[in-house]
């Protein structure tokens, strides 16, 4: 019997978004829970730059991503934790590009049994624009926008007691703190070629 209690996904199920990626993400996932002897509400899942479906317009890119949270928790009270995209007349998550951005999709978990709370973030950036300062793809970088903090501090500050004391975690794809590598200044040597900053 395992001794695991949760299982934390922080993104990246996928290459591409596809809707292929994400179906076989799903059945892993539901195999993994099997395995442990846990229900799907055990898992908390955030997005990763790699489950943003970059051939869709910016406003519709986390489409599949919904979807395959959908289809994995399946009407489950999993769902009720996106409190943002949950729809409980269809007991289910929608996204409406003219109502929902990036800081919709976060979630709130509550456990009591573990006297535990996990908020998932998304640091996920929808946009494709290059930044001026490093050259790269916004949807490469990560982000959490303070607009994204207050609302999950909002549906914190709603807890009732004893919840609110709960021990909290945080999870999101991203670093914490931007890495050399990430910029393009100081990353490391791929393997098999030589370090520079040796000689």
């Amino acid at each position: 019997e395992s001794n695991v209690q949760l299982v934390i996904v922080s993104g990246d199920l996928c290459s591409k978004a596809l809707t292929s990626e994400f179906d076989q993400a799903k059945e892993f996932l539901w195999f993994l829970v099997e395995q442990l002897g846990i229900d799907v509400e055990r898992v908390v899942i955030v997005p990763g730059n790699h489950d943003l479906f970059r051939a869709e317009g910016t406003n519709h890119r986390f489409k599949n991503f919904v979807q395959f949270l959908n289809e994995f928790y399946h009407k489950s009270g999993a769902l009720k934790r996106y409190p943002e995209l949950y729809d409980p007349a269809q007991q289910a998550l929608q996204w409406d590009a003219n109502v929902h951005t990036a800081d919709s999709l976060y979630s709130v978990s509550v456990w009591d049994g573990l006297s535990t709370v996990v908020v998932g973030l998304n640091s996920i950036v929808p946009f494709s624009d290059k930044d001026p300062d490093i050259g790269k793809e916004r949807w490469e970088l990560g982000e959490i926008t303070n607009s994204q903090l207050l609302r999950v501090t909002e549906r914190l500050e709603e807890l009732p007691r004893p919840k609110l004391d709960y021990f909290r975690m945080a999870v999101f794809h991203h670093h914490l703190f931007v890495v050399p590598s990430s910029t393009g200044g100081g990353e490391p040597p791929r393997l098999g070629q030589p370090d520079d900053r040796l000689q």
